[in-house]
């Protein structure tokens, strides 16, 4: 699983669906977490994180840039009585990036990354050159960028892809190298059984959630549940497999909560490629519009506070207004 703080907040602060679209992002403070391709030749798949997917990058002399960055293409279609398909990407310099990450292996084999952003930037996001996208409708489709240097955004009132479609997608290259992907996209929609979708749960962020969810299986394809504070400067993506059906968000990562969080659900395939210093992903999912509103009973370590009251048992409320174990 890839978390990129960077697309996720710039899409969160301009897209139409906060959650599902544009959420990937760097895995840990330092560079990837995805396989180093041999050479990056055309068709080796040695980058790819599983056998469900395919990846081929090229880079040509004189384009590998002078920093590491990290580029997404997030292909999303909706489902909630009114079809509607969206395309997100964008490409940035790792050093823009304001946000830490802490990973935390759960049961189920399913793994969760927490991301912490001190700010809600409007990245300067870098020209990958034409991104087109084909095996949905239309194919091929050109997404334009937003403006110069903004992100690139299609979004449409019918439905892009089906379920177990091939899509793939291409960069010509500009101010980052050029690449292409494909994945087989979700067989179909996840629903949230676990809490139930369009709830409420109240709980203390020191204790695990469960969660539950029904809908078709295929090797490959995740479950992805996304916990988002208000102010969206903290975000949980725990990835499960489908065939587990149920899961628990882990409290060492629950208790960096407090106040309201929004919980989502999509079904989603995911490629991942680096290159020269570069780390690039796809991810196409199936998004049922499935989510639920947690309550935390009091603030977790990190968590925002008012005063001693709002913090969890045993933690104070710091002067920079976030909860602490004492000194």
């Amino acid at each position: 699983m890839l978390t990129w703080c960077s697309v996720f907040l710039a899409c969160a602060a301009g897209c139409g669906n906060l959650l599902g679209i544009g959420d990937l992002g760097v895995a840990n403070p330092n560079g990837v977490d995805a396989a180093q391709p041999d050479g990056g030749a055309p068709g080796d798949a040695s980058g790819v994180e599983n056998d469900q997917r395919s990846v081929e990058v090229s880079l040509d002399a004189g384009e590998a840039p002078d920093q590491s960055g990290i580029g997404a293409v997030t292909v999303t279609d909706f489902n909630a009585g009114f079809p509607r398909g969206s395309v997100f990407g964008a490409f940035n310099l790792a050093s823009q990036v304001p946000c830490t990450y802490s990973t935390y292996p759960v049961a189920d084999a399913g793994s969760c990354r927490y991301t912490a952003c001190s700010s809600l930037p409007a990245p300067a996001n870098l020209s990958a050159g034409m991104l087109t996208i084909t095996g949905g409708l239309p194919d091929p489709l050109v997404v334009p960028m937003a403006d110069a240097g903004g992100a690139y955004s299609y979004q449409t009132n019918q439905s892009i892809f089906g379920g177990a479609d091939t899509i793939g997608a291409s960069w010509s290259g500009a101010e980052v190298p050029s690449g292409s992907a494909s994945v087989t996209a979700p067989p179909g929609y996840l629903f949230m059984t676990m809490p139930e979708a369009g709830t409420s749960v109240s709980i203390v962020p020191t204790t695990d959630l469960p969660v539950s969810w029904t809908g078709p299986a295929a090797v490959g394809t995740k479950a992805r549940f996304t916990l988002q504070d208000v102010g969206m400067l903290r975000l949980l993506q725990c990835d499960f497999d489908l065939t587990a059906s149920a899961a628990v968000l882990p409290a060492a990562a629950l208790e960096n909560f407090g106040g309201n969080a929004t919980l989502s659900l999509v079904a989603t395939t995911e490629a991942t490629v680096s290159v020269a210093g570069w780390t690039f992903a796809l991810d196409v999912q199936l998004n049922a519009n499935q989510s639920a509103t947690v309550n935390f009973l009091c603030s977790g370590v990190g968590a925002a506070c008012d005063d001693a009251q709002s913090c969890c048992s045993g933690l104070v409320c710091v002067a920079a207004g976030a909860c602490a174990m004492p000194p």
